[in-house]
């Protein structure tokens, strides 16, 4: 059922890919176990199918701010500040590992956490995470130590406080946004922290490109795949490509997305190790990946 809804999530993305000229996008969010669910914004209310996916369509660009919650209140609802600047999305709805919940996106695995809600007025805490005494470097402000938790997504009422509006993660770095009112003013400050270390790749995938995929290149070798009867034949039209010319980890990962049995898609990954033009984000290529085995398996091959 999973990859059936996923494949929901990659037949929208090859109809947004024909209606690039669109000027709204669409949401697509499914649960990671079929669990209903409903997506509340501003006064509208969506309810999932019994199967667990709701799409939401027609939104202009931007941040969207989502309400998410379940049947007879069987876990507290969650807010999530969703970004639709420039393409359309697709998230599974799930706990990490701390049982906190999160959307993770389908396509890059970037991790959107919720904003907490529902402490009481004049909660302050201190914050010493990384990411917080960064802001406060950043800003010259250490108040941000302090996080008024009851000032989210209401408006401000303190001469001072800093709130965090949005956080997201992935392989890479994480993503935050606040919003930091002093003096009577309002200003948003972004901030992405890069955690990955420097990955020197190994003697065995410094093979060198004869030919680095143009656009249309990418393109043609995606309809080719397409048109494959099976995902062996897909594969192997990666394959014979790889043999002639390089592709960008950005493309290996578009195309390996086109395959939906995960172990094929292992496979396509392994084939494009020495036909990487930017081997510098190997580490990348990762992310269409959800198997913790072949994931272990995958980071052996590049380290």
């Amino acid at each position: 059922m999973k990859s059936f809804r996923n494949g929901i999530f990659l037949i929208l993305c090859l109809i947004a890919t024909n209606t690039r000229a669109q000027s709204t996008h669409y949401v697509y969010i499914q649960t990671e176990n079929r669990q209903p669910f409903y997506v509340k914004t501003q006064d509208i209310l969506y309810s999932s199918s019994e199967s667990g996916y709701v799409i939401l369509t027609k939104l202009d660009a931007g941040l969207k701010k989502y309400v998410m919650g379940f049947p007879k209140n069987q876990w507290p609802s969650q807010t999530f500040i969703v970004d639709v600047t420039i393409a359309d999305r697709g998230f599974e709805l799930k706990k990490d590992e701390s049982g906190r919940w999160t959307l993770v996106d389908i396509s890059t695995k970037e991790v959107i956490e919720s904003i907490e809600s529902g402490r009481s007025a004049n909660n302050t805490t201190a914050k010493q995470d990384e990411f917080s005494n960064v802001l406060a470097r950043v800003t010259d402000n250490p108040s941000i130590l302090q996080n008024n938790a009851d000032n989210q997504g209401s408006s401000m009422k303190s001469n001072e406080s800093i709130n965090k509006i949005y956080a997201a993660y992935d392989s890479n770095g994480r993503t935050l946004k606040y919003t930091i009112f002093q003096n009577g003013r309002v200003d948003t400050i972004s901030l992405y922290i890069s955690y990955r270390s420097a990955v020197e790749s190994s003697h065995t995938l410094t093979e060198a490109c004869n030919k680095e995929a143009t656009n249309d290149d990418f393109i043609q070798l995606r309809r080719n795949m397409i048109s494959q009867d099976n995902e062996s034949l897909m594969l192997n039209e990666v394959q014979k490509s790889f043999k002639e010319t390089c592709f960008s980890t950005n493309q290996v990962k578009s195309l390996s997305m086109l395959i939906m049995n995960e172990p094929t898609r292992f496979e396509l990954l392994k084939s494009s190790l020495k036909h990487i033009s930017d081997k510098e984000n190997l580490p990348e290529l990762q992310s269409v990946l959800t198997d913790k085995a072949l994931i272990k398996s995958f980071r052996k091959l590049i380290d």
